[in-house]
């Protein structure tokens, strides 16, 4: 399992966090260019024997539907976002931590919820 720690920022470093919500499939950790920066990651640091199950969409029997969700890399067993997010948050708070950083370019935009202005360097204003 990974995290994301600060998601997105525009051209104009004006920070988007999507919405997200548990059990609807739309957490940031799903987007397959996270996905594809982590398991770039992961191959890069084989040192460290890094396991990541796959993420996909599993059934739940506590909320009686499926929705994408981490595995286990052995028995692909579901690990559900109740356990995912309570891990999250004992992560956040860790000072040891094993952490990657990288740039990614999202294959579908964003529309900020707020109205701002931007003057970015590279003259690709935001919502153009």
């Amino acid at each position: 399992m990974f995290y994301v720690k600060s998601p997105f920022s525009s051209s104009c470093n004006a920070k988007i966090q999507p919405d997200e919500a548990l059990w609807e499939s739309n957490s940031v950790e799903y987007r397959p260019e996270i996905i594809e920066l982590a398991e770039k990651f992961i191959e890069s640091r084989k040192d460290l024997n890094l396991k990541l199950g796959q993420i996909k969409k599993r059934y739940s029997k506590t909320v009686e539907d499926s929705y994408t969700s981490f595995g286990c890399y052995k028995c692909d067993s579901i690990f559900g976002d109740w356990y995912v997010m309570d891990a999250k948050f004992d992560v956040m708070y860790e000072t040891n931590l094993l952490s990657c950083q990288g740039e990614i370019e999202l294959k579908e935009s964003f529309e900020l919820n707020i109205p701002h202005w931007c003057f970015p360097d590279n003259k690709q204003f935001c919502g153009e």
